[in-house]
């Protein structure tokens, strides 16, 4: 019985982790499928530090079409929103040079939301001041007026402030505008 007591827990452990073994040898398989993804979701839940850096090693590289993915995208999100912010960083490197794209897509602009709340200005200002510089074509864009509003809600001052200024001018128009009317409240409500 004591035996019992001592090794149960030690059991459980290595099943577990054999599980997240397993899990992460497919998980770029995983991510592509319905119930692929919601079993990665649970499983990032589920680990912490290094084993949820190890369960999503095999998305590395492969960051641009699983965030374009139906399925996968919502394991990228998850893993942003649990993990610490520098095992995210993975991430932002293989969005770099295609943030305003990434902007533009009704899945990726997911993962830059996510980035944008979870993540240190200092790992995201690479792809924010690609986002920055198309500021005012994202504000009227059916999905980059989300990720503005987010950069607005969780930017720095100097980046609200650079919104506003590229913004400012064309505000009447966007505010009767069917995406832009989100950005210009949202910025009235953000920047100081």
């Amino acid at each position: 019985q004591y035996a019992d007591l001592v090794f149960e827990p030690v059991l459980q452990r290595t099943v577990e982790l054999s599980n997240l073994f397993g899990m992460a040898q497919s998980a770029l398989l995983l991510a592509a499928t319905p119930s692929g993804s919601r079993m990665l979701q649970a499983g990032i839940q589920a680990a912490t530090g290094d084993c949820q850096e190890f369960l999503l090693e095999k998305l590395r590289g492969h960051v641009w079409e699983t965030s374009a993915s139906p399925h996968g995208n919502h394991v990228l999100q998850k893993y942003i929103s649990t993990a610490p912010p520098p095992f995210a960083n993975f991430i932002i490197e293989e969005l770099r040079g295609r943030a305003v794209t990434a902007a533009q897509h009704n899945t990726r602009s997911r993962i830059l939301e996510r980035l944008l709340e979870h993540c240190m200005h200092e790992q995201t200002s690479p792809l924010v001041d690609e986002l920055l510089d198309q500021a005012l074509t994202l504000a009227r864009h059916p999905f980059g007026n989300f990720v503005m509003q987010r950069l607005l809600e969780h930017g720095t001052p100097a980046q609200c402030h650079r919104i506003a200024v590229a913004v400012a001018p064309h505000a009447s128009q966007l505010a009767r505008h069917r995406q832009g009317d989100k950005v210009v409240p949202c910025g009235i409500m953000h920047c100081s």
